[in-house]
């Protein structure tokens, strides 16, 4: 059969796609599985929950070797903070690059958004508080089931709705697998922004609200149509506040950069409550209770 060149184009580029999908299926499967590196067992994830059976309280004894002291979330106390005058901004590389592919998962914990960028082009984050480039891997979304509660960190003692995530990932890592297994204080950065209820629409948020309803089921998935990311959430280079923690989803494992917008955005109450309808596993532990950690050491920095 003779194929036009821009057919030959297209059948390339439609495999190259189906390429990119397969590998990132895979590497999230790696995760499920355990793991094992020079004779040694890694524990598999566990189940992410603030359960009576499985509170911040034990996860020091449960997950001895990841958790030593600076876990998250926190209440940043802003009086408390040191402040850092004259330091590099934060640079913010490519985010205005739309995504050839978005998928959204209800993992049974939360709502995640993952991408494949066109042509290599990867967003990432530099400079700030960070020593190293950091590759954008994943959005993911906290909320709660009323608005005092939601947000996973705190802010002079005030909580929020809903807190947004973006998660980034050293830019030398191959995997989300490398994650887990090292003992690095420094592989990950997270930004984070907070929603505050508005009576107002956020349009932009429309292209993820607008979804949710085909993901209320616990392990559903769908492709939502491409959009540019940065019209979820300004970008800042300075007026934020960081320090050193722990992821709260991956293992609990102390290598994470926290990077905190103190300025929430919007969210109007239609909005929310299409996050509120949701099924999760354990729904009402997850969603009433996301403990402030107490037992973290590491000293919070304001940007100026």
């Amino acid at each position: 059969m003779d194929l036009t060149l821009s057919e030959v184009l297209i059948v390339s580029g439609s495999l190259i796609l189906i390429g990119l999908l397969v590998s990132e299926i895979l590497d999230w499967l790696q995760m499920l599985i355990p793991l094992t590196s020079n004779n040694q067992v890694f524990i598999p994830l566990p189940v992410f929950d603030y359960a009576n059976d499985n509170q911040p309280h034990d996860w020091k004894a449960e997950f001895i070797r990841r958790v030593r002291s600076n876990q998250s979330p926190i209440n940043i106390i802003t009086n408390d903070s040191v402040v850092i005058e004259g330091g590099d901004p934060l640079d913010w590389i490519d985010y205005s690059t739309q995504p050839e592919v978005m998928t959204m998962i209800n993992d049974g914990n939360t709502i995640t958004l993952h991408f494949v960028w066109p042509n290599g082009i990867i967003p990432h984050i530099e400079k700030g508080p960070l020593r190293y480039s950091y590759n954008f891997h994943s959005i993911i979304f906290y909320w709660g089931i009323s608005d005092d509660v939601g947000s996973e960190h705190g802010l002079d003692n005030v909580k929020y709705p809903m807190e947004m995530q973006l998660v980034h990932v050293k830019a030398n890592l191959e995997s989300p697998r490398t994650i887990i297994t090292t003992e690095n204080s420094d592989e990950i950065a997270i930004i984070s922004y907070f929603f505050k209820i508005s009576k107002d629409n956020n349009d932009a948020l429309d292209n993820i609200t607008s979804k949710l309803s085909n993901v209320e089921d616990v392990q559903s998935k769908i492709f939502i149509e491409p959009f540019n990311i940065d019209t979820l959430f300004p970008i800042f280079k300075r007026k934020f506040y960081t320090f050193n923690g722990s992821s709260t989803a991956l293992s609990f494992s102390e290598n994470v950069t926290w990077i905190i917008n103190p300025e929430p955005l919007n969210i109007a109450r239609t909005q929310m409550e299409k996050f509120r309808k949701i099924n999760l596993l354990k729904r009402e532990e997850i969603k009433k209770y996301q403990p402030i950690q107490t037992f973290n050491q590491e000293t919070v920095y304001f940007h100026e």
